[in-house]
């Protein structure tokens, strides 16, 4: 959990790689090589397939997220990096804000492989940050860091979250129960 009303300046608490990282990132930008776009789900879908996530891991986050957009899409919003040379997404992420309880959580997030000189998950992180302060959002909740007895894939992806935060909160399993056919 990160938040940003106690450290609005947020790049300060990141790690030394990140932000020269960001300020690769921003150097690019500068030179009109990518830029960082809202994004249809069609686009989004598109790129995920192609991405070394989507390869590694599958596309069952995708299907999960085409739900949660389809259910909620108005809380839900598509990132993604469009490099304008080509026109294409070469990175992406999905965003979902709760401005009733001032939280946002990234979700989904996937790079091609041409994108894996760019920095664009740097910026997209940034995106993030910046995005929500300008939404008035208070937390920004990073999910699924990996835990010892947890797949070894998750380590790679907790290591690059863990530069962006600093507080980690970890939650009791969930327990549920079916009675008569209901989840309680």
């Amino acid at each position: 959990v990160y938040n940003l009303q106690e450290n609005p300046h947020y790049t300060k608490d990141w790690s030394q790689t990140e932000r020269r990282h960001q300020h690769k990132w921003a150097t690019l930008v500068a030179q009109q090589k990518y830029r960082i776009e809202e994004i249809s789900m069609d686009e989004f879908a598109n790129a995920y397939t192609k991405s070394i996530v989507a390869k590694k891991f599958g596309t069952e986050l995708l299907l999960l997220t085409k739900r949660k957009h389809a259910a909620a899409n108005t809380h839900i919003v598509l990132y993604g990096v469009r490099d304008m040379a080509n026109q294409a997404i070469i990175a992406g992420t999905a965003v979902i804000y709760s401005p009733t309880h001032k939280g946002s959580t990234c979700e989904s997030r996937f790079m091609l492989p041409s994108a894996r000189s760019t920095h664009a998950m740097t910026g997209l992180m940034d995106h993030w940050f910046a995005e929500s302060q300008k939404r008035g959002i208070t937390f920004l909740v990073f999910m699924y860091f990996w835990y010892p007895g947890a797949p070894k894939k998750w380590r790679g992806f907790s290591e690059f979250k863990s530069h962006f935060c600093q507080h980690y909160v970890a939650y009791p399993p969930e327990l549920t129960r079916f009675v008569r056919g209901r989840l309680f």
